[in-house]
């Protein structure tokens, strides 16, 4: 049986930041991001809230790769205050914050009503705003524990467009290329489905069409789609699932302070090329290949394309100056290899392992991660 659910109701199409004027007489927890709160953008939304006669909390104790104490920060603020809506304003460790603390506090303290959650994304990377799952992590023991639960899911994902166009080159690169992962592990991944390859596909199709432009560019029309992509990357795994590039990459984020983006980005070609063993895999990567890249694979075999896939995806990361390896980073081999049966380990735990198409070695995860070096 196939299963498909999308939870989150998505606005979209320019700024539909006036969702909000229909608030009133509420109690609103929102979180976000600390340089926000000097966003003209985010100063004007509070502001109306708390004309419109809402009682409004701003929680903005929030770092990169949420850390457990800033967590439990969060849920001793959203306790105290018993919010009725819950605001997320930011990347992806500021709605996963948000997500986690709303999470353990209602699941703590079984009185408090739930609260109503919106989510709304300033860059195009995670697809937090629709997805179950929040990441958080142990900085003393060098550990990410992603968490997995229906309650998590945001009611309402807000695209608001005048929010990811100020976003660094860094940031836009980074995190495009883990839109991108999304979309080429959810489409091979083992809970597929017509209806998540459909959303794999179109993730795939609209990075390569625009990725490059919005690293380049600041044309409206790339950073949109580029919103797009995330979100719909984000509708298509949180149902087909991922893979050992996400599983690795959770593991180098944590012990040497890579950004997840990247992290999938140099982690992305090798696992695509590990998976190609598999036929399926292998006849996916070449569609999705000839369907971008209609006149370079014209004349191609099945194979063939497939490894131009992986070029592609090789070249636009170049393209954005993105590290190739781990040591172009900054990271030491040696710390890697000190490192190695800890990362194996992990990553054979982390929760989107069991989704990749093929069952790796211990062996087969060690080539993986030297590679990357």
């Amino acid at each position: 049986m196939v299963a498909f659910k999308i939870k989150t109701s998505v606005l979209t199409e320019g700024s539909r930041l006036d969702v909000f004027n229909e608030l009133s007489d509420e109690r609103i927890w929102l979180g976000c991001d600390p340089f926000l709160l000097k966003n003209q953008i985010v100063i004007n939304l509070i502001k109306k809230l708390r004309n419109n006669h809402n009682d409004v909390l701003v929680f903005d104790d929030i770092k990169p790769e949420p850390p457990i104490k800033n967590i439990i920060l969060g849920i001793k603020s959203y306790v105290e205050f018993v919010p009725t809506k819950v605001i997320a304003i930011g990347g992806g460790s500021a709605i996963d914050t948000v997500k986690a603390v709303r999470f353990f506090s209602q699941k703590k303290y079984s009185m408090l009503k739930r609260s109503y959650f919106y989510a709304i994304p300033t860059t195009s990377g995670t697809g937090s705003e629709v997805t179950s799952v929040s990441v958080i992590s142990d900085p003393e023991k060098q550990l990410k524990y992603p968490i997995e639960d229906e309650l998590l899911t945001p009611d309402v994902a807000v695209l608001c467009l005048d929010l990811v166009k100020s976003c660094p080159k860094k940031v836009i690169a980074y995190s495009g290329m883990d839109v991108l992962t999304h979309g080429l592990e959810s489409l091979v991944a083992k809970d597929a489905s017509f209806f998540s390859d459909a959303l794999a596909e179109k993730t795939v199709e609209l990075v390569f069409e625009n990725l490059r432009e919005c690293y380049e560019s600041k044309e409206d029309k790339y950073f949109y789609n580029m919103q797009l992509a995330s979100c719909i990357g984000g509708c298509g795994f949180e149902n087909a699932g991922l893979g050992i590039s996400h599983a690795i990459s959770h593991q180098i984020g944590s012990l040497f302070h890579i950004p997840h983006g990247l992290a999938n980005s140099i982690l992305l070609p090798y696992v695509m090329e590990f998976n190609m063993r598999n036929k399926n895999v292998d006849e996916k990567y070449a569609k999705i290949a000839q369907k971008i890249f209609t006149k370079q694979t014209l004349n191609m075999e099945s194979n063939e394309s497939a490894q131009f896939l992986v070029l592609q995806v090789r070249r636009l990361a170049q393209r954005m100056n993105c590290p190739k390896s781990l040591t172009e980073f900054g990271v030491r081999s040696q710390d890697v290899a000190d490192n190695l049966g800890k990362i194996v380990s992990n990553a054979e735990k982390d929760f989107t392992y069991p989704g990749n198409p093929i069952n790796p070695t211990k062996s087969d995860l060690v080539k993986i991660v030297l590679e990357i070096l």
